[in-house]
């Protein structure tokens, strides 16, 4: 008999799961969220963003957490999930799901949480920023987030997909969608570590996906975190990012094109030192190579960058 692990116990999730209902998968995912990061779980408050069938909500419950609360647009995946929580004897007073867009949800209410997790969301949206800032408004101790990328990328890189809500696992319409179908973006991981950064949240830890495989043979292996399609991270909040200087009064912008008088204020002159988790940053190098990194991801996402350049088509 192999070892047991966490859902083993637990079939009704597999019983009401749309996407991915495998027992190897589920499983290696509660030891990279929830079996590595017991710790922050022990007693906290912990908001569940696309809670599906309060699976996670549920393992959070179990690894320790105080209190849940689920946030899931789909009403028949909200009542599975208090069918199952019920079903698992977990108190009622310690969880509840809310049926309703993320967003709208996030803007109405709020929230006390000391973790967040968004396992799964990320890549079934295009609206990356306005989600990351309705969670720093929570402002929790810890982020866990679990995301679909764009592998092989070394650039800060958002590739655009078109999402059809009837097939199960694909995100569902909101205010903005026109039509049967809803535009969706994946970040590169580039993207991603900029995004979270931007909005203050350090990387802890990065889950090294074939060493949890290799510790868990038996659940086999699981294709998209292997081949990096896909990474689950550890996010603290209170990351310093030095401020990036405003433009000089001669800044000016024609047709989307920067006046290069622009250039020289933040290359020239003696850069000032700034300390970031007790490492020096040259704050005029590093603005330079923020907007450096952003006209990149813009040109490649778009075609177009804050200045003019050659007008090439991939």
């Amino acid at each position: 008999m192999g070892l047991k692990m966490f859902f083993d116990d637990y079939q009704k999730f597999f019983d009401t799961s749309i996407v991915f209902p495998k027992r190897g998968r589920l499983n290696l995912r509660y030891e990279a969220v929830f079996g590595a990061n017991s710790d922050i779980f022990q007693g906290a408050r912990v908001l569940d963003l696309a809670s599906h069938d309060g699976r996670w909500s549920f393992a959070a419950l179990r690894t320790g957490a105080a209190h849940v609360t689920g946030i899931e647009a789909r009403e028949e995946a909200v009542s599975h999930a208090n069918a199952n929580l019920a079903h698992y004897g977990a108190d009622p007073d310690t969880y509840r799901f809310l049926c309703g867009d993320i967003f709208d949800v996030l803007s109405q209410k709020d929230f006390e949480a000391d973790v967040v997790l968004c396992l799964g969301y990320m890549y079934h949206t295009y609206r990356h920023t306005e989600l990351l800032y309705r969670i720093r408004q929570v402002n929790p101790k810890f982020l866990i987030m679990d995301s679909t990328v764009v592998p092989d990328m070394e650039e800060p890189f958002l590739k655009v997909y078109v999402d059809r809500p009837h097939r199960p696992g694909q995100a569902t319409l909101d205010e903005f969608a026109h039509g049967s179908t809803t535009l969706v973006a994946r970040p590169s991981v580039p993207a991603l570590q900029m995004m979270l950064r931007a909005y203050d949240f350090e990387i802890e830890h990065t889950c090294d996906w074939h060493a949890l495989m290799a510790e868990y043979p038996e659940a086999g292996r699981v294709d998209d975190y292997a081949e990096g399609k896909r990474v689950t991270m550890r996010c603290r909040s209170g990351v310093s990012i030095p401020p990036v200087p405003d433009p000089p009064a001669s800044f000016r912008t024609r047709r989307g094109t920067a006046s290069a008088s622009a250039e020289p204020s933040l290359a020239t002159g003696r850069a000032k030192t700034l300390s970031v988790k007790d490492q020096p940053v040259e704050q005029g190098v590093t603005a330079k190579r923020w907007r450096e990194l952003v006209n990149r991801g813009l040109a490649r996402a778009t075609g177009y960058q804050f200045r003019r350049s050659e007008q090439n088509r991939d």
